[in-house]
């Protein structure tokens, strides 16, 4: 059960991203690799759903998705990764979630 609302989960903020990134007019978007950057140890409840959604955002885009779990810090070393990655990265954050 909890694995059928995971997936749901992470198939609907796909979805959402990339009606976005259409929205936007980008036909080609993303034009590099994303990177998911996941303020949590890995094997947490985030670090599962972020994997998922990842996994349904590279077969729809076509483009790779790469995770990255920079946990610790109360979620201060994944915002400062996040913040300073060059803007053509296009590096993502997951929100806060219980890990």
């Amino acid at each position: 059960m909890k694995r059928r609302v995971l997936l749901k989960s992470a198939a609907l903020a796909a979805g959402a991203c990339t009606g976005l990134a259409q929205a936007q007019g980008a036909s080609d978007y993303p034009a590099r690799p994303v990177t998911i950057v996941v303020p949590f140890a890995a094997g947490g409840s985030a670090d599962v759903i972020v994997r998922a959604l990842a996994q349904e955002l590279s077969s729809r885009w076509g483009r790779a998705v790469v995770v990255d779990n920079r946990g610790g810090g109360n979620t201060v070393i994944a915002t400062s990764v996040v913040a300073g990655a060059p803007r053509t990265a296009t590096p993502c954050c997951a929100p806060a979630m219980p890990g």
